[in-house]
């Protein structure tokens, strides 16, 4: 007769305890490691911080032009992607000039040519001279007198909010606070729209200020369109009386009759016509 079955001596159970904590530990390692990879940068400086995923996210080539807001917005679309893929400074010229094209490569290349440190300019003074060239300091004075003579005139507030957002970014010193913001806005306003606007409050928060302008706007809409939806019903109300009382037999009678009263009898034919119209 067999004795009952023995565990493993203190040996082995040493070394089984110690198999299984090695396993348990490279198991937590394993599941450590894959986290920090979801969570983490692409490893590679050149797919983190590199020109497919800048076309990716929306930057595209500049090929030079006469409008400066092309250069604008391609230069604040760049600037945006920059910020999305949290690029290292010293990466961003390199990246900027890879995407100019024809003319604008062209100026480029001339830059390189007079200027030993081209290739290593920072990003704020690589935008300067960009903007000396395709962004002229002209364009945004003129962009800021645009500005200070902007007018809602026939435009509807949402139209003139976007307009005013717009040039504002040339205005920063004129604008400085929410207050100044406010109190420009509101002067731009129609006079039927500004007036009870103003009424309401002394604006310090431009959201708020728009978004009153917009209800005031509806307000005067609708009541204008109930107005007209009146005098319309009335004049359709007026027409078809008038209608009534030129075709009715009684009065193209009466008013032959009494022309023929005043002239002496001589209008007999035009009774004669009158009895016609009235068959």
């Amino acid at each position: 007769m067999q004795g009952p079955t023995q565990g493993p001596s203190v040996g082995e159970s040493s070394t089984l305890g110690v198999r299984g904590g090695a396993r348990n530990e490279q198991f937590a390692r394993t599941t450590q490691e894959i986290g920090r990879t979801d969570r983490a940068e692409p490893s590679d400086p050149e797919k983190a911080y590199g020109i497919e995923r800048l076309k990716k996210l929306g930057a595209t080539v500049f090929e030079g032009s006469t409008d400066p807001a092309d250069a604008e917005n391609w230069l604040n679309m760049l600037e945006k992607c920059f910020d999305v893929m949290n690029c290292p400074e010293e990466r961003k010229v390199r990246l900027a000039t890879f995407l100019l094209q024809k003319e604008a490569e062209g100026w480029w290349k001339s830059i390189l040519a007079r200027r030993s440190d081209a290739r290593a300019l920072d990003w704020q003074t690589f935008r300067g001279i960009f903007e000396d060239k395709y962004y002229p300091s002209s364009y945004c004075e003129a962009k800021r007198d645009e500005f200070l003579g902007l007018k809602q005139g026939s435009l509807l507030v949402a139209e003139y909010e976007r307009k005013y957002t717009e040039l504002s970014r040339y205005a920063d010193v004129i604008i400085a606070s929410e207050s100044d913001r406010c109190r420009r806005f509101e002067r731009g306003l129609r006079f039927e729209i500004r007036t009870p606007v103003t009424a309401i409050a002394k604006w310090t928060n431009f959201s708020q200020l728009v978004e009153t302008a917009l209800r005031v706007e509806q307000s005067i809409t609708e009541e204008k369109s109930a107005v007209e939806l009146s005098r319309g019903t009335s004049t359709a109300s007026g027409f078809r009386g008038c209608e009534q009382r030129r075709f009715t037999p009684g009065i193209n009678i009466s008013s032959r009759q009494d022309f023929k009263n005043r002239s002496g009898g001589q209008a007999s034919r035009n009774v004669s016509y009158g009895s016609v119209f009235q068959r």
